[in-house]
């Protein structure tokens, strides 16, 4: 298998659903019904953006027009601020210190990257991207500023996907901030499922996109977190988006004293998390059918690709440069907490985070447990039988092996007498 396989290839060759989510901490398999928002996320494009989606994509169907037409006329009544809102930018930045460099948190989808960027961003060190910036990147220090009280009134209060609770001032990744600045995301693939493979593909791993393009996404990420840095104050932003996992080669060419923080979990909960994420998000911001979606194979391809594509980068960092975190999730037999889902979260988490700002105003069923990372890799999982270890049967044992071929096994099997150190 090769890093560059896609649906045809050995990566994509096992023919195996995925197991069910379990527990509430997941959610179930199949999201409750919800109306879908009137106010589609594309009503934070700009005119250019959003003409380029429709234009690429295919029709949408009449029962989709009317979240069309208020995307369409957003865009256009606030392009004319929000091409004054870019001009401010260019001057504040020529009188402002220098962007602090960020710190990038990465890792697959559903591996606790939100829950580690929500402690991070408690610490009065650290600035982040809020909400009605991920909605109105283009507007956020004018429009957003002037408009707040009204515009916090729409926020959901929690995410679609996983009921985490959103307020005004809650750390965001910025995936959605940046399919409304450019035709090039992955979440392009969820407004328009017909064409789902092409921008998950192009979104994640920047397949086929020219150097103009990879030259736009950098130019719109940079300033999309200039615009969110002044809006902090100048503080160093911690960016959450598992779609860096695939890239921190060149964002620490965009910035060389970036820090990175990878996050990991067991394969066997990431996997059927994943597939909810996504299904969930299509039944709220598809605008075409996606009913026949493929979705195991692209998670299972795009899990294997993701990972392969960081540990290939990783080594050429200027050392240290990154710490990896171990996710471990178990269930309580003590009170539920209606914030964990009923769910205990222990957290393994390097030793520079500072823990002692951040665990003050987290649940109590949240617990940090600081650690020095000697082995950052994943540990080695068994797909036939959902644990570590080997199989009895040789059967399950051939198994193992050709579907550790696409999975990926990433280093050695963490030993199981690894300790942490007390709380």
């Amino acid at each position: 298998m090769t890093e560059s396989a896609r649906p045809g290839s050995s990566a994509t060759t096992v023919q195996r659903d995925l197991p069910k989510a379990a527990g509430r901490g997941d959610a179930a398999e199949h999201p409750p019904r919800v109306a879908p928002p009137l106010f589609h996320p594309l009503c934070g494009s700009n005119p250019a953006t959003l003409l380029a989606l429709l234009a690429g994509n295919g029709p949408v169907p009449p029962s989709q027009w009317h979240r069309l037409a208020i995307a369409a006329l957003a865009s256009v009544a606030r392009w004319p601020f929000s091409v004054l809102e870019r001009g401010s930018v260019a001057l504040a930045r020529r009188h402002a210190a220098a962007m602090p460099a960020p710190v990038f948190i990465i890792g697959h989808w559903r591996s606790g990257t939100t829950h580690l960027h929500n402690l991070l961003a408690r610490s009065p060190q650290f600035g982040a991207i809020r909400p009605l910036a991920t909605g109105l990147p283009w507007d956020l220090l004018g429009i957003v500023r002037v408009l707040r009280p009204l515009l916090e009134k729409a926020l959901p209060v929690s995410r679609y996907v996983d009921e985490v609770a959103v307020d005004a001032d809650s750390p965001q990744e910025d995936s959605i901030a940046l399919a409304n600045m450019l035709p090039l995301s992955y979440y392009h693939g969820v407004y328009f499922p017909r064409r789902f493979e092409h921008h998950f593909y192009r979104g994640v791993f920047f397949d086929d996109c020219g150097e103009d393009e990879l030259r736009l996404w950098e130019q719109r990420l940079a300033h999309l977190l200039e615009k969110v840095c002044l809006a902090e104050q100048g503080r160093r932003l911690v960016i959450k988006n598992p779609v860096y996992t695939a890239h921190t080669a060149r964002l620490s060419a965009m910035w060389p004293q970036a820090r990175f923080i990878h996050i990991y979990r067991d394969p066997f909960r990431v996997l059927p998390s994943t597939r909810h994420f996504y299904a969930t998000l299509l039944r709220q911001l598809a605008l075409q059918p996606y009913e026949d979606l493929p979705l195991d194979r692209i998670i299972l391809d795009g899990y294997v690709r993701l990972l392969n594509a960081l540990y290939r980068d990783v080594p050429a960092l200027p050392q240290p440069r990154d710490n990896s975190s171990r996710y471990v999730s178990r269930i309580s037999r003590g009170r539920p907490c209606a914030s964990s889902n009923g769910y205990t979260q222990r957290w393994v988490l390097p030793t520079s985070t500072p823990t002692d700002r951040c665990s003050s105003r987290t649940s109590s069923a949240y617990t940090l447990t600081a650690r020095t990372s000697t082995d950052p890799i994943p540990p080695a999982f068994d797909w036939s039988r959902g644990t570590g270890g080997r199989s009895s049967n040789a059967g399950a044992t051939q198994r193992r092996s050709s579907n550790r071929a696409v999975l990926g096994v990433f280093g050695r099997r963490e030993r199981q007498t690894q300790t942490t150190h007390p709380r």
